[in-house]
């Protein structure tokens, strides 16, 4: 069984903390049991407490927190920190938002999924959005540095007699030189880039791993502890066709509908003025084939996590077409670069229809 340490403190003891609060309050929910013979204590056990428990329960508080893990190393004792991973962190995110809203499980998992869209997803697409325009704003200016040391550095190679292959090294050492303090200048490098993205995967993964443990799938795929993660009332707290949550969509259509969605996604990013490099079109493939590829995988999955990932699709093609807006971006800060579309819906319908309609009969 996974035990937590909070600060030194067992997660049992932080649980049972919590239940000593509830029980002061005098409410009758707890969130887990004292009595281990009643249910096995897990993160999805929920039961009635009677208030008669709470002086039984404050004293095996106090003595399982006087009890905590710690290490003992020269006959000293040192105290355990747990660092939490992303999807203990996501898991306890989303049990406690149904706690506090009283929401059936479904839209909890809605709720937790815009709520994570907006709180941290924005900031790190805001942020994706700055560093690509002035990327794009600064390159003419590289371009302009960058010729006129081609032709200094030409005149000097010539009268210095250089070899083609040590010129060549020392050419393209000075042009990453340029590229590399004009980044830095305007704040625009490629590990700035790079960042958002991996905010954006860890976590999707931490939620949808969370997701997969509340449902009671896979212990090999999700390191589900059935006795801890799973919570039984998932069974049936769904909506409408997926009335269960722990098992997959039955007609498909939670998977099918993220898929088309993500196609949709990558289709509207690719409508960008100006011709399409071959580079492009690699990366544009690539995300057609990881959509492609996922889809197999998602129509076995737990409901939960399929309609985490259609509400997480659905909430990137609004913040996609949100930060197409001029006036949203100039309102998060984010630079006008001669890409920027001065209306967005109409021009990505005439790209459209120049690149896959306007084809030559003839």
């Amino acid at each position: 069984m996974r035990f937590l340490h909070v600060y030194g403190v067992h997660r049992s003891a932080y649980k049972l903390y919590l239940q000593h609060i509830i029980c002061k309050r005098s409410l009758s929910v707890c969130a887990i049991t004292v009595n281990k013979n009643a249910i096995s204590p897990g993160r999805g056990n929920h039961i009635l407490c009677q208030p008669t428990d709470c002086a039984n329960l404050h004293s095996h508080f106090i003595g399982l927190q006087q009890r905590r893990h710690n290490s003992t190393e020269g006959g000293e004792e040192i105290p355990t920190v747990y660092i939490p991973t992303f999807d203990e962190m996501s898991y306890e995110w989303i049990e406690y938002m149904h706690l506090q809203t009283g929401l059936p499980w479904w839209l909890t998992i809605i709720a937790a999924t815009i709520a994570m869209r907006t709180v941290i997803h924005l900031p790190l697409a805001i942020m994706t959005q700055r560093t690509m325009a002035r990327f794009e704003n600064v390159q003419p200016e590289i371009n302009g540095y960058v010729e006129l040391f081609r032709q200094k550095f030409a005149i000097e190679a010539k009268e210095k007699k250089w070899r083609p292959k040590y010129a060549a090294a020392t050419y393209d050492k000075g042009v990453r030189h340029i590229i590399k303090v004009h980044h830095h200048r305007e704040k625009c490098g490629p590990l700035r880039a790079l960042f958002p993205i991996g905010g954006h995967l860890v976590t999707w993964y931490g939620m949808s791993v969370a997701l997969g443990q509340m449902a009671g799938g896979s212990p090999k795929l999700f390191g589900t502890e059935m006795d801890v993660d799973f919570i039984p009332e998932f069974i049936n707290s769904g909506s409408l066709w997926f009335s269960n949550l722990t098992v997959p969509d039955p007609v498909f259509l939670l998977p099918l509908a993220n898929f088309i969605v993500s196609i949709v996604l990558i289709e509207c990013w690719s409508l960008r003025r100006g011709p399409e490099t071959k580079t492009f079109q690699r990366l544009k493939l690539a995300l057609r084939g990881v959509s492609l590829g996922i889809l197999p995988v998602a129509t076995i999955l737990p409901a939960s996590i399929q309609l985490f990932w259609l509400t997480s699709s659905l909430c990137g093609l609004g913040q996609f077409f949100l930060l197409r807006q001029p006036q949203v971006r100039r309102f998060v800060g984010v630079p006008k670069s001669p890409s920027e579309m001065t209306q967005p819906l109409t021009e990505m319908a005439q790209i459209f229809r120049a690149r896959y309609l306007a084809k030559k009969m003839f």
